[in-house]
């Protein structure tokens, strides 16, 4: 079952108002949760606790790459294609 919006924002707030070194720490803890779900997927089918575990790890290593790369924290909105005139 994916995350509700409000799980996914309440990630996002977590993650932007974490100092550089928290950051590092909920990246380590979040491959170290994805790299126990990966054993035990091995092993067994994964609970439900265990599947949101994997998907709440997974949205904060999305929201710290978005932040590495520049896309988080209020970050430059993309700028839209350039208009072109109709040919006629």
């Amino acid at each position: 079952m994916p995350l509700s919006s409000a799980e996914q924002q309440t990630i996002e707030d977590m993650v932007a108002a974490a100092s550089p070194g928290q950051r590092d720490n909920m990246r380590l803890d979040a491959e170290a949760a994805l790299r126990q779900i990966n054993n035990l997927m091995a092993r067994r089918l994964l609970s439900q606790e265990e599947k949101k575990v994997a998907e709440r790890a997974m949205e904060i290593l999305v929201r710290l790459e978005a932040i590495g790369n520049g896309k988080g924290l209020g970050g430059a909105a993309p700028k839209p294609f350039p208009r072109r005139s109709r040919m006629r």
